[in-house]
């Protein structure tokens, strides 16, 4: 039995290797990040931030929420979250999502409005739905991306994107222009 396991395992991970994704690549192919707009690394400058990554202060599918759309290359990151000058991403109001300051200083995702609480994917698009509207995160001043987990490791591939200029902005984002009204003759 414990040999058939083995074989499953070895089978399994050799599967899985053939599409692993070359992190490494997506990370040299990005532009440098220059803007240092808090005390913590530098991050991508909004207006370089590759077209895949997108911000919406107000997003439909999150009720209207502050959400993250990742496409192509980072469509599949392991987790996005957002984070203000101080590199902060703990961030709640008191009672936000009934949490005790116990919860919010662990870190529980639920327990932070700059974390994602709910995530849809597509084949397309993963879209990482914040816990408030945009309007209300102007503390927010880049998103971290976590391209992927290594638990074992601290050095999970991070891509670093600053806002525009923060959360109350979108980012790569443009709405649909409002058509101009043809005169009646």
């Amino acid at each position: 039995m414990l040999k058939k396991l083995t074989l499953l395992a070895t089978t399994f991970l050799a599967a899985s290797n053939t599409f692993a994704v070359d992190y490494d690549e997506i990370l040299d192919n990005l532009p440098a990040a220059t803007c240092n707009e808090s005390v913590f690394k530098p991050c991508i400058c909004a207006n370089k931030v590759p077209d895949e990554i997108i911000y919406r202060k107000n997003y439909g599918a999150c009720n209207n929420r502050a959400a993250a759309i990742l496409k192509g290359d980072f469509k599949d990151s392991f987790s996005i979250v957002l984070r203000d000058k101080l590199n902060r991403d703990r961030v709640a109001p008191p009672g936000y999502n009934n949490c005790s300051q116990w919860e919010i200083d662990l870190g529980l995702a639920k327990c932070s409005v700059f974390k994602a609480q709910k995530v849809i994917r597509t084949n397309s698009k993963t879209v990482h739905c914040f816990g408030l509207p945009g309007a209300l995160l102007s503390k927010a001043t880049r998103m971290t991306i976590k391209l992927a987990d290594r638990p074992d490791s601290s050095d999970d591939p991070l891509v670093r994107v600053c806002l525009n200029p923060n959360g109350t902005k979108n980012l790569n984002y443009s709405p649909a222009p409002t058509p101009t009204p043809t005169p009646n003759p």
